[in-house]
């Protein structure tokens, strides 16, 4: 989950919106907790070149930004959090209507 509940419904934060979006959403990895975006990548960038891994197991930074590309997930949600939640729905669903584009003119 990139924007976990937790976050995105703090008391001064949930919108109704949110709420609406949110209704399909499951609960993702627990250490994530309320924490937003931008500090849970920054730990998983942080970690990269070193030999452990405290979010996720990705250990290289070549890695960590394929699979975001490869989940459709924003070059920027290393800066995200509540407030630009609308925008990381945008830019993902631009990405996927890419990647599905990409797919069928392959086929």
């Amino acid at each position: 989950m990139m924007l976990p509940v937790q976050h995105l419904c703090t008391p001064n934060a949930c919108r109704n919106e949110n709420k609406t979006n949110l209704s399909n959403i499951m609960e993702g990895d627990i250490s994530i907790g309320k924490k937003a975006p931008k500090d849970y990548f920054s730990v998983a960038l942080t970690q990269c070149g070193q030999e452990t891994a405290e979010s996720g197991s990705i250990l290289n930074e070549k890695d960590l930004r394929a699979n975001l590309a490869i989940n459709c997930i924003p070059e920027d949600i290393f800066e995200m959090d509540y407030t630009r939640y609308d925008e990381f729905l945008e830019k993902r669903r631009s990405l996927m209507a890419q990647k599905i584009r990409k797919y069928y003119e392959n086929l």
